[in-house]
C-alpha cells in the first residue's frame, strides 16, 4: 500500500495529524515527516507506522503480535472471540448500532484486529483502522482495509475527520478508557455517532469467569493482567465533559441470541448481559451551538 492508494480512495479522504503534537503531517510513498516536532512516519511492508518512539510494547500489544503471526491470528479466536457464532452475534448488535449510513460516509475502527469483524460487519465500503500491533494491521489490510499501526489514546487524525468511529472490545484492555472516549471523540466528526463496546462488568457469569479463571488459566490470553471489565455506567461516567450524548445502549446476552436497546444506563437484567454497546453522538462545540 502506498500514499496515492489512500488518495485514490475516495471514502479515505481524510487528513493525518501527528500523534505527539497533532500537526498537520503529509504521507508519501515512503513515509512521513512531522515538520514541527520531527515526528517520523514509518512505512513498513505497506502499513504506515504512528507508534511514538518512546513507547514501549506493553503485554496486550506483545499477546497480539504473537497472535497475529501464529495459527490462530487470522480467525476469530485471534482477535480473542470464543466462538465464530460470539463474533457474529456481537457484529450483528453493532450494526444496529452503528447503523447503516451513507454509502461515502467516512469511518474508522479504533482497534480493528485482523480485519474480520469490519469485513463482515462493513463489507461493502471501505473503512480505516487502527491497531497498536502491526502483524494485525497487515491482516487487516489483507482484507481491504487501510490500517494504520497506532496507540488508541494518539489516533493520528486531525479534529473531526469521521462520520463514524467504532471501537469492539478494546475498551477492556485499556486502563483509561475516559482518555481513550476522548480521542474517539475527537477524531469524529459533529453529529457523528461513536459506539464503543465492552465486556459487561455488571455479568455475574463474567465475574463467575474470572474467578474461575484464577484456576484456569484462559486458553489464550494465559496468565496475562485481567481485563477491565466496565458497565454501561463506566462508559457513560467516562464520557462526562466530553462532547458526547449518550444515544443508546445495546445490551448482548451470549450465548442467548437476544438483544436489547435501552436510552439509559439502568437495566434491570444487566447482570444477564455478557457485553454492553454504548452509542453516542457528536456534539457541536459549545460555540457553534450558540449560534
Amino acid at each position: 500500500m502506498t500514499a496515492s492508494d489512500h488518495a485514490s480512495t475516495p471514502t479515505l479522504n481524510v487528513q493525518h495529524a501527528c500523534p505527539c503534537c497533532r500537526s498537520a503531517i503529509a504521507l508519501t510513498s515512503t513515509g512521513g515527516l512531522c515538520s514541527r516536532c520531527g515526528f517520523r512516519v514509518v512505512l513498513n511492508n505497506g502499513i504506515y507506522c504512528f507508534m511514538k518512539p518512546d513507547r514501549t510494547a506493553d503485554e496486550w500489544q506483545r499477546t497480539f503480535e504473537d497472535l497475529a503471526a501464529g495459527e490462530s491470528g487470522d480467525t476469530t479466536a485471534g482477535m480473542g472471540f470464543v466462538s465464530p457464532r460470539q463474533h457474529r452475534y456481537l457484529i450483528e448488535a453493532f450494526r444496529q448500532a452503528c447503523g447503516q449510513g451513507a454509502a461515502n460516509a467516512r469511518v474508522l475502527d479504533v482497534g480493528c484486529g485482523n480485519g474480520l469483524f469490519n469485513s463482515a460487519l462493513s463489507s461493502s465500503r471501505a473503512v480505516m483502522g487502527v491497531d497498536y500491533s502491526l502483524n494485525m494491521c497487515r491482516l487487516a489490510s489483507k482484507r481491504g482495509m487501510v490500517a494504520y499501526q497506532a496507540n488508541a489514546l494518539a489516533l493520528p487524525f486531525a479534529d473531526a475527520q469521521f462520520d463514524l468511529v467504532y471501537s469492539s472490545e478494546l475498551a477492556q484492555c485499556v486502563d483509561d478508557v475516559a482518555a481513550l472516549l476522548a480521542e474517539l471523540a475527537r477524531v469524529c466528526d459533529t453529529n457523528g455517532r461513536v459506539v464503543i463496546s465492552t465486556l459487561n462488568g455488571s455479568s455475574l457469569i463474567r465475574r463467575a469467569l474470572r474467578v474461575l479463571r484464577t484456576v484456569h488459566p484462559h486458553p489464550v490470553w494465559g496468565t496475562l493482567r485481567p481485563v477491565v471489565m466496565r458497565t454501561a455506567a463506566d462508559l457513560a461516567m467516562a464520557a462526562r465533559g466530553l462532547p458526547l450524548r449518550l444515544d443508546a445502549i445495546y445490551w448482548t446476552h451470549f450465548p442467548f441470541l437476544w438483544l436489547r436497546r435501552s436510552a439509559s444506563v439502568d437495566n434491570v437484567l444487566d447482570w444477564a448481559a455478557s457485553n454492553v454497546i454504548v452509542r453516542f453522538v457528536k456534539q457541536a462545540p459549545a460555540s457553534d451551538a450558540g449560534q
